[in-house]
């Protein structure tokens, strides 16, 4: 049985639950905690821990600088039921004097008939002028939604909250591409480059093997009377791979096996598994999300065959790794999945 919060298919809101992406931490600290904060952008692919390690950003207060006073702003935007300009400003505007709120800063007066936009401009430009040394850091969740319905003018008043206070003010988004491609309607526009060249990217792949065996450990923890021996343990990282929301399922389902005294766990966990409405929608965004020429790679590493382009399915994309010596996706789930596509 379930004893904590740690298999809900939900983001982790709990730092216990967070497990791993030292390499993922340590360097967004390092660009939050430079000299003048920068601005970046997590990759990664559908599941893959972005909200998160966001929401960890935050809670742990990531790349915070002794002796300056930090104030984290959430925004999720999976939370705006229409991700338009007439939501998205409201929304930054609340979450923004609510987070200084929480920071024990007094909040100015402001203007309740100017647009959003301006009241933003304005608390921004007092909270510089009296609150010294400060530190801004927007986070953003899911910056896909609000890309499409960005205007031209929108795109340039978030450019300007990025320039005009650069040495205190730094946003970290989540989002399935670099920012250069979500904005590919702005391709020939000036402010689009402009802003979309302010971002560092940072790809957020599969797991490391030893982060992938301690996250099947908190998962045994987790459960009630649950243990995972080295063979199990063998047969998560085959079965679901390295990928943090097809491990946790696929430990869930072995662990209710064996605490079931099933017969045979691993087919049963196995079968469970494939059959998971959840797992087949996952396999399904990933494939979707690919390219035809990125699919005919996929499907050349499910049937066996070597495929080129190892920086791109490895280290970009995160649905390849290498084993024995050979590139293969990434779990046998994912591969039976490529498979059926072809019939």
């Amino acid at each position: 049985m379930v004893t904590d919060t740690f298999f809900s298919r939900e983001p982790v809101t709990v730092a216990s639950d967070f497990v791993g992406r030292k390499e993922a931490i340590e360097w967004v600290a390092a660009k939050l905690g430079a000299r003048h904060p920068q601005n970046i952008n997590i990759v990664g692919e559908p599941k893959i821990g972005k909200s998160s390690l966001l929401r960890y950003i935050v809670n742990q207060r990531v790349g915070a600088v002794p002796l300056v006073k930090m104030v984290y702003v959430w925004l999720d935007l999976l939370t705006l039921p229409v991700c338009d300009s007439e939501q998205f400003w409201p929304f930054l505007l609340r979450q923004l004097q609510t987070a200084v709120s929480q920071a024990n800063i007094s909040l100015p007066e402001l203007d309740g008939d100017l647009p959003p936009q301006n009241q933003i401009a304005d608390l921004l430009d007092t909270l510089q002028q009296k609150e010294r040394p400060l530190r801004l850091i927007l986070v953003i969740d899911a910056f896909e939604r609000l890309s499409p319905e960005l205007s031209e003018k929108d795109l340039d008043w978030l450019r300007s909250l990025t320039t005009a206070h650069s040495d205190w003010l730094a946003f970290v988004i989540g989002s399935p591409k670099p920012l250069n491609q979500l904005l590919a309607q702005w391709e020939q526009s000036m402010i689009g480059s402009l802003f979309s060249e302010q971002f560092k990217d940072y790809y957020l792949v599969l797991l490391s093997d030893d982060e992938s065996i301690a996250f099947c450990r908190q998962a045994s923890e987790a459960f009630a009377g649950g243990s995972l021996s080295r063979q199990d343990l063998d047969f998560l990282l085959a079965e679901a791979g390295p990928h943090p929301a097809l491990l946790k399922m696929a430990c869930e389902y072995l662990l209710q096996a064996q605490a079931g005294a099933s017969r045979h766990p691993y087919e049963d966990a196995a079968a469970d598994l494939r059959l998971d409405s959840g797992v087949q929608s996952l396999c399904n965004r990933l494939w979707l999300a690919r390219s035809p020429e990125e699919q005919a790679m996929l499907f050349a590493l499910a049937q066996g065959q070597e495929t080129g382009n190892r920086q791109l399915l490895v280290r970009k994309l995160g649905l390849a790794v290498e084993r024995n010596g050979r590139l293969q996706l990434f779990s046998r789930v994912f591969a039976d999945f490529v498979r059926q596509q072809a019939t």
